[in-house]
């Protein structure tokens, strides 16, 4: 505890320097297995301090990004993080403009975070924002791997009914089919299409299936 409490101390000081090269540290430790054991561990307390810092004005990028990363890492859809209203944070994030790593690792977190059963009354009241979120996600001109992830984190929020209804109004769906017509990434034309006949009604997923979801959930866990 001791030890932890060290780090907390650094995270919060005022020194830019210093509380980046931390945050960096506590990313290193979430990529190893004792390393998430042990933030784990005291989950409460590390949640208690990364959060009020990660939602600092004027909060660096780049440590920005460490702390989003840290986060991923460690998320098992904690009912906790949620009550840190982390859903709605991360959602507000992906609505401005990122950079490519702190997307993809911000894009795991919303969609571990969205898979948990208590996040459905908060999408419902922010389905506008999800869907804006969505939007900036695919007009990124990124492809490859990382459409996987984008994509999976279209079909998490369109299981919920005011996303689907509202796709032509907030602009998603004229999103997806702009991204459908570029026809240069294998996976979008893979993955598009089942998206765009979802929001048509022709497949409503109110229920991911259990081979779907743990595809969903491995993505979202990836660790770089």
């Amino acid at each position: 505890m001791a030890r932890f409490s060290a780090l907390i101390r650094v995270l919060q000081a005022d020194g830019v320097d210093s509380r980046e090269q931390m945050a960096r540290l506590i990313n290193m430790l979430a990529s190893f297995t004792k390393g998430r054991e042990y933030l784990i561990a005291h989950l409460r307390l590390f949640l208690n301090c990364v959060v009020p810092v990660l939602r600092g004005k004027r909060l660096p990028s780049t440590t920005q990004e460490q702390l989003i990363a840290t986060l991923q890492k460690t998320s098992v859809r904690w009912a906790f993080r949620l009550k840190c209203g982390m859903l709605e944070w991360v959602v507000n994030f992906l609505e401005g403009r990122t950079s490519a790593y702190a997307c993809e690792y911000a894009c795991s977190l919303a969609i571990n975070l969205s898979l948990n059963y208590n996040s459905h009354s908060i999408q419902l009241r922010f389905a506008d924002s999800l869907a804006s979120a969505a939007c900036n996600v695919l007009n990124r001109d990124t492809h490859g791997f990382a459409c996987s992830l984008y994509n999976s984190l279209v079909l998490v929020w369109l299981s919920c009914g005011r996303v689907r209804l509202r796709a032509r109004e907030t602009g998603l769906l004229s999103a997806l089919r702009i991204r459908n017509l570029k026809k240069i990434c294998p996976l979008c034309d893979l993955h598009i299409p089942y998206l765009l006949a979802v929001i048509a009604g022709d497949l409503v997923p109110l229920k991911l299936s259990s081979f779907l979801l743990k595809l969903v959930e491995a993505l979202a866990h990836i660790n770089h």
